[in-house]
């Protein structure tokens, strides 16, 4: 319900937008939808180191540059269509006759409201994919206990989006990879069931990360662990100042998205990883000398203890 009411709202404002603001400035909106769609992925990368300067999280300010790249396109279309339309205005109102003027303003009214409609079309669907991204990863790390109103509403909405169907249509025009929800599948059943934690922790991939101290540090606090395994919210979890720097810190951010996260996905529901299955030296190992000198004596009886 909640999606066609937003349908409506996109459709409804964007027609009377049209109908007011005449065919001229409808128009260019449109063209400006449309080329920001197309340009934010392409600009959106070359943007993020700007992005990454302003916002202090890492992944959100790479998830916001595309959003930039659209809205920059937008705006600027739009204040051309403003300049554009001003100019049209000022030579039907001073330079022809009112007949004329009367007919201009009825042509450009009635033309904007539909072109309106066609924006407020695309609209809905920027909406909604914006929604569909963000309410995929919500709904998987949302519970009862700590479910807020905004979040609950973005779940509501993403619900409603994929019963109607209209998810079908999203997946076309969806800018997010594939890592993406694997990645977000993993955080959620993560977060319902913190045992995997210690099987997440043993991923070939993360042995390396794993002796940073940012993770050390967060791996021995107790606050952090308690909110890992009592199912805080994405709120709180952000919040807390360890979790924040980590999410503030650029290398770790693009060292961990080098990682497979469709073998690790498999590593976390199954325990084994179709990547590194066959390198079986891989992993952490504990070294016991004096077993391993036995050993080598009872192989070896005639070595003396020089060698």
């Amino acid at each position: 319900m909640t999606i066609w009411i937003l349908a409506l709202l996109c459709a409804g404002l964007a027609a009377y937008a049209g109908f007011a603001r005449g065919v001229i400035r409808a128009a260019t909106s449109l063209i400006g939808i449309l080329l920001g769609l197309w340009l934010a992925p392409v600009l959106g990368a070359p943007l993020t180191p700007l992005m990454r300067a302003l916002v202090s999280n890492v992944l959100l300010a790479d998830a916001l540059a595309p959003l930039a790249v659209f809205l920059i396109v937008s705006i600027g279309f739009k204040a051309a269509g403003q300049a554009v339309h001003k100019k049209v205005e000022v030579h039907f109102r001073y330079k022809a006759t009112d007949t004329r003027l009367l007919h201009f303003e009825r042509l450009m009214a009635r033309m904007g409201a539909a072109l309106g409609l066609l924006n407020g079309t695309l609209y809905f669907y920027v909406l909604c994919t914006v929604i569909y991204v963000g309410g995929y990863l919500t709904t998987q790390l949302t519970t009862p206990e700590n479910e807020t109103a905004g979040t609950a509403l973005v779940n509501r909405v993403a619900a409603d989006l994929n019963a109607s169907g209209m998810h079908k249509a999203i997946v076309a025009i969806d800018p997010m990879p594939q890592a993406y929800y694997d990645a977000a599948d993993i955080v959620g059943q993560v977060h319902h069931d913190p045992l995997l934690m210690s099987r997440v922790s043993r991923y070939p991939a993360f042995l390396g990360l794993a002796e940073r101290p940012e993770f050390q540090d967060i791996g021995s606090d107790p606050q952090v662990l308690e909110l890992l395994t009592t199912h805080s919210s994405l709120g709180e979890l952000t919040a807390h100042p360890k979790i924040r720097a980590l999410l503030n810190n650029a290398a770790i951010i693009d060292e961990a998205r080098q990682i497979d996260t469709a073998d690790l996905k498999e590593f976390v529901e199954t325990g084994k990883s179709p990547k590194y299955e066959p390198i079986r030296i891989l992993g952490r190992w504990t070294f016991d000398l004096t077993l391993s000198l036995e050993q080598t004596f009872l192989a070896q009886p005639g070595m003396r203890a020089r060698r």
